[in-house]
Order: structure tokens, then sequence, then C-alpha cells
């Protein structure tokens, strides 16, 4: 093929690639001319590299293809280096990663991951799904097909996206209720990091060896998790103890998945109406927040203590005790409840049920309305029935508390329930920001 014919086939190709490259690797904000550059440059490395295999007596069309091939990879990485050193001022990633090397691993980590992503959702079926997800009018067979194909999807992807499936299930104001049942069914649990990986990241935190630190330790893990792990302990004092820890070297995989999860959810948006009326995107960044508080177990150490002083108040709920000087960033230490959860023990029924749901209902508005931090997700997983039959509470990663408008509103919400006047509700829920721009609150059905 004369050089002329190869340029003028290879230069829409390559400028194309340096387009599409861009948005892979979440570039937005390179300028076309650069792209464009990008893409010369990348032209320019695969026809020498060309011309260099001709003069070796391989073929003219092996030449030109592992020419093609490295150009194009040669235009990523002039994308990549653009984005890394030519406007450091206003790079999104600039501030987080310092070394350029590591900056190209994460953006090449981040396109593998997108591509596995998008074929795992291709092979479930779900390239096309948006509607069902958006909440469309479809028949309850159909949200629960859409569900069972979500579920098993999410559960192959992993990491973050399963965790993103039990957020949803409890959304069913944004999917299908037939939908979020699905994902309800979603188990968390995945293999556990082995002991030679857990220990020194054990012994890194306290300064000390775990056997200077235990008298006992089970390295079998009690629970495992996307985020971390969980162990029995013994204490020198003879005090049993949980230990949670997170996972070796989470940070970068959780970064790059949320990354992912938040580009999803901004094409969503982009192609759908209703996601963008549904505040998709919105609920992406919430759920990005709350997943990156969740590492930091400084963050559940005060929720844990802070909630166990308010339900003390209160009577008849448990919480663990925490051992500050044990816990940090990437481990937390707290005593040991001599109970089952409701999600090992099962539901528990009759008079005693009501007593402990109405306990723990009771429990939870009156720390909301009291302005104290409340246990922000009491799933089964997350509540013991105690050996005394009382109740129990742990797992306090998420938890909140109300500020005085939005206790306000809980109070009028609640009036507006005793009361049985649906006026009442409708404006508590307008006043707490349910509604979005497009609702008339002078409307009446």
């Amino acid at each position: 093929m004369p050089a002329v014919t190869y340029l003028i086939l290879a230069i829409p190709m390559f400028i194309l690639f340096a387009w599409v490259a861009r948005r892979l690797l979440g570039v937005t904000k390179l300028s076309m001319t650069k792209t464009v550059v990008a893409a010369f440059g990348g032209l320019l490395v695969g026809d020498v590299l060309a011309r260099i295999l001709l003069s070796r007596d391989m073929s003219q069309d092996q030449a030109i293809l592992i020419g093609m091939v490295i150009g194009l990879i040669a235009t990523m990485v002039i994308i990549i280096t653009f984005e890394a050193f030519a406007n450091p001022a206003r790079s999104p990633v600039r501030s987080e990663v310092s070394n350029p090397v590591v900056f190209i691993q994460q953006k090449v980590s981040g396109v593998r991951r997108s591509t596995e992503i998008a074929r795992i959702a291709n092979r479930h079926g779900l390239a096309s799904g948006f509607g069902l997800a958006m909440g469309q009018e479809i028949s309850p067979e159909d949200a629960t097909e859409y569900g069972i194909r979500l579920r098993e999807a999410l559960q192959d992807a992993g990491g973050i996206f399963v965790k993103l499936g039990q957020l949803l299930a409890t959304r069913p104001d944004v999917i299908p209720p037939q939908t979020a049942d699905e994902l309800g069914l979603l188990n968390q649990d995945v293999e556990p990091a082995p002991r030679s990986e857990v220990e020194p990241e054990l012994s890194a935190a306290f300064g000390e060896t775990v056997d200077q630190v235990f008298a006992e330790f089970d390295w079998s893990p009690i629970g495992a998790g996307s985020l971390g792990q969980v162990y029995k302990a013994t204490l020198a004092s003879g005090e049993k103890v949980v230990v949670k820890v997170r996972r070796p070297n989470i940070e970068d995989a959780v970064n790059r998945d949320l990354r992912i999860a938040v580009d999803l959810a901004s094409f969503a948006e982009q192609q759908s109406s209703e996601a963008a009326q549904l505040g998709v995107m919105g609920l992406a960044e919430q759920f990005s927040r709350q997943l990156r508080e969740e590492m930091d177990y400084r963050i559940e150490a005060r929720n844990t203590i802070e909630c166990g002083v308010s339900l003390a108040r209160q009577g008849h709920i448990a919480t663990p005790t925490v051992f500050e000087d044990l816990s940090g960033e990437t481990v937390l230490v707290i005593s040991l409840l001599p109970g089952e959860t409701l999600g090992r023990n099962g539901i528990v029924g009759g008079e005693h049920g009501r007593e402990l749901a109405d306990t723990l209902f009771r429990a939870e508005v009156n720390a909301m309305l009291a302005g104290e931090r409340f246990h922000a997700d009491p799933h089964p997983g997350n509540v013991m029935v105690m050996p005394d039959g009382n109740l129990g509470l742990i797992d306090f990663g998420s938890a909140d508390r109300l500020d005085a408008f939005e206790r306000a509103a809980v109070t009028e919400i609640l009036t507006g329930l005793a009361l049985n006047d649906p006026t009442m509700l409708r404006s508590a829920a307008l006043s707490m920001g349910m509604g979005d721009g497009d609702v008339d609150p002078g409307h009446e059905r």
C-alpha cells in the first residue's frame, strides 16, 4: 500500500479513535486540537514502526496492521500525557495522583474495567435496559425478569457494584418494586483475603504483631465483604472482641469502580429523561460519598460511640464498645455482642416481635427528633436478638443526624400519619425536597 494511501485511510480512523479514547479514559476536558495532535502523534509512531518492520522483510499487511495497533496505543499514551502535564491546575486527577506512571496505570485499569462491565451488561441483556430501570410503566413480570438479570450482572461485576445493587434495593421510588425485591437477594459475601495479606495490615495498624495485641485470634473470618472482613479475637484481658479490617489494596479498585458508576449514571441521565427526573446522578454521587466514608473506620468508630450514648439513654438496645486505642482508619476493634442477627435468627414473630419492632422504631425516631446520631441502615443483618430477648445494633458505618429543619419536617410527617392527613404529608415531603422542579405545589388531583 503506498504511503499516501496509507495516510489517507489512517488519518480519519486515528482521529476517531483519539476521540473515543478520550471519552473512555475520562479525559473530557482535553481540547479537540490536542486530541487531533494526539491522533497524528500516534499515526507517526505507527508509520515509523510499519516502515521498520517492512525493512525487515515482514509482509506489508502484517507490518501495517502491527503499526496501526502500536499507533493506537501511542495515541492513548499521548492523550494521558497531555492530561497529566499540560493542564495540571484543572486536571481532576492531578490532585490525587502525582506520579504520571501511576496515573497511566490507573487510566488503563479504568478502561479495562469499563470494558469488563460493558461485556457483563451485554451478556446479561442489559445493554438497552435503562428504560426498565428508570421507572417506565412495565408489567410486574418484566420488572422481575429485569431484576434477575440486573442482580446476576451486579453479582458478576462484584466489588462496589454489589453494594450499589443493595442500595438500589432500598429505593423502590427509583426502580420498580419487583426489581428492588430481586436486588434485595444480592449476597455481598466474597472470597476473603488470605491471612498472608491481612496480617501485615493489622500489624502496621497496631504497631505490634497480632500475637502481641491479642491472646487469641481466629483467622477464619466470620464475614467478608467487598470492602472489609471481620474476625473474632480475645484480648489479653480475656474480653471477646470483633476485629474489622479493610481489605488490603482496596482503595484504587474502589475509586476506579466509583468513577465508572458515576459515568454510567451520567450517561443514563443523558439518555433518559426519567433518569434525570429521578436524580440518578445525585444518587450515584451520594453512594460514592457514602462508600468513601465507610472505608474510613474512624468514622464508624465515632458513629458507634455516639449512637451508643443515644441508645443507652433509651434502654433495651445494646451496642458494641469501641476500643479506641486499637482502632483507626483501616481497623476497628469492638466488643463482641452475644446475640444472633435477624438475618441468621430469622423473623421474630408474635407479640415479642412486635415489641422489638416498636422498640427499634421508637429509638430511631427519638434519636432523629433529638438531633442525635441514629443508625441509618438497620437491616436484618445489623439488628441482633440478645440472649435476654432485647435488641442489639451493629455496623454503624452508615449513620446520620438531622438538622433543625429536617427534624421539623419529620415531626410534620409523623403528625400527618397520626392524623391521617395526606395534605400535611404532602407538604412535609415537599418541604424536605422530595419533589423536583416539575412538581406543582398548588396542583390538586
